[in-house]
């Protein structure tokens, strides 16, 4: 059953590969996409969730070695629930995003790149979706290459030496993270995710290699040198999909992956201190970065920060409950950001904010787009970020006061107190860009479908505010 939320992409992909017309190819990929979130639905409501489903099991002596299991469970029923819903609106706003692009390159095909953005949904899906190891590292290195393609094909600046950085770097982590997976492998016998528990003990080696491999896939602090130029050099519709999302989805890896097997006391002090130097490291960075879209990168640094916070309890039900309602802020937050600077992009060619101003004036939408955006991040009401926020703290507290150690409590209070800097880099930017006098060199008007995404967008951002409990009343449906 769930096996189609990775095959109707797939499906859509080929389809248009038959379609001369590249408007029918975007109107095919973006209806296809939207069927993603009522399907997802019905399965949730209909279906008994957790339940996993095995489709290839290969046996040597008797034994199964490899099974292509899929599933829906507590840890990806939000994941999930993110990706459907915010997938649509980035589609939308695509088509007249990357006729503008193309026509800036001289060269290149919206089909080609619905079509990579398709097979590259997929692949995110797919990471989501996957309960066995195998599965889940191939469909990870789907993703990888097909982002990497976007980027060389459609992205800014020299694209070819980025599109290829981040490929090497993506490569590395992937192989730290199959020597950890194997390493997890030769002490547990299994490849299944359903028997990764705490009844296993592993070297401590082992964890920490798998953590730095998933590290690099997060772009956190020390590892992040390929992210502020492959997010900010992307295609702009797709940097939503790769600062957000994908980036989230290194998080994830260690929330499935690493968690049953660290002990309390070390994971909880490692990641505190990882994720305060992200925080503060992409904050700083942020603060001082004139392009609108490095900004946004060095933002993306800063809140996988907060992803790491949130996986520093020793409680893996807190721990999912927080990533999980960050993960879908951050996401909803950061895509709308990038499609605003996509649409400050689109109207006057310019990324630098010393040289912007007066966008209220000009287009009303995507001014307040820029300030949802980031309030938001900032954890302000009335928006997501602001339950997000709220729900890292709570759980931050709680975790210290259970713990007991100084140190943790003194690294959890210096975090808490670093999510300052997010509520500055927001101020500087939304005053030199949004306020002023209007620049003259604005175009006159943005395209329909690119407003309306970012209306979307900014729906999902106040609706999900204000039901908290549903998000959070699916993982606890999803738990077993």
């Amino acid at each position: 059953m769930v096996v189609e939320l990775i095959a109707i992409p797939l499906v859509s992909a080929i389809l248009i590969t038959l379609i001369r017309d590249e408007r029918w190819g975007a109107i095919i990929s973006t209806s296809a996409i939207s069927t993603l979130t009522p399907y997802l639905l019905i399965i949730l409501l209909y279906c008994n969730v957790p339940f996993t489903e095995r489709f290839i099991e290969v046996s040597i002596h008797g034994h199964v070695e490899y099974a292509f299991i899929l599933g829906i469970d507590s840890l990806n029923v939000v994941p999930l629930i993110t990706v459907t819903t915010l997938m649509p609106s980035i589609y939308l706003y695509s088509y007249d995003y990357m006729k503008h692009r193309i026509r800036e390159l001289g060269e290149g095909s919206i089909k080609l790149y619905y079509i990579l953005m398709l097979i590259n949904t997929s692949g995110i899906l797919g990471v989501l979706l996957a309960h066995n190891m195998i599965t889940f590292m191939s469909f990870y290195e789907f993703l990888v290459l097909t982002s990497c393609t976007l980027i060389y094909f459609f992205g800014y600046g020299n694209r070819g030496k980025i599109s290829l950085t981040y490929l090497a770097w993506s490569l590395i982590g992937s192989l730290i993270i199959l020597i950890g997976l194997a390493s997890i492998y030769g002490y547990i016998g299994s490849f299944d995710f359903i028997n990764f528990t705490p009844s296993y003990v592993l070297p401590s080696w082992v964890c920490y290699i798998t953590l730095i491999g998933f590290g690099i896939k997060m772009g956190a602090v020390g590892l992040h040198l390929w992210l502020p130029p492959a997010h900010s050099e992307a295609p702009t519709p797709f940097s939503s999909v790769l600062s957000p999302i994908i980036i989230g989805l290194g998080g994830y890896g260690i929330l499935r992956v690493l968690k049953p097997f660290f002990t309390c006391y070390d994971f909880s002090l490692i990641l505190l201190i990882w994720g305060t130097a992200s925080i503060i490291y992409g904050g700083l960075a942020a603060l001082i970065e004139n392009d609108i879209k490095r900004l946004l990168a060095y933002s993306s640094i800063s809140q996988v920060g907060y992803l790491l916070l949130t996986l520093s309890s020793c409680s893996i039900t807190l721990s999912t409950i927080a990533f999980s309602y960050h993960y879908l802020a951050h996401a909803y937050a950061k895509a709308l950001l990038f499609l605003a600077a996509g649409a400050l992009i689109y109207s006057l060619n310019n990324r630098d904010i010393r040289s912007i101003h007066g966008l209220l004036s000009k287009h009303k939408l995507v001014s307040i787009a820029f300030i949802s955006g980031f309030l938001s991040l900032a954890g302000l009401p009335p928006f997501a970020g602001f339950n997000s926020k709220l729900i890292v703290a709570s759980m931050l507290l709680k975790s210290s006061i259970e713990y007991g150690y100084v140190e943790i409590h003194l690294m959890t209070l210096f975090a808490l107190a670093s999510t300052i800097l997010t509520l500055l880099y927001g101020i500087r930017a939304v005053r030199r860009v949004v306020f002023g006098p209007p620049l003259t060199t604005f175009s006159d008007d943005i395209p329909i479908a690119m407003k309306l995404s970012l209306i979307i967008i900014m729906m999902l951002l106040i609706i999900t505010s204000l039901v908290p409990h549903v998000v959070i009343g699916s993982i606890s449906l999803a738990m077993d």
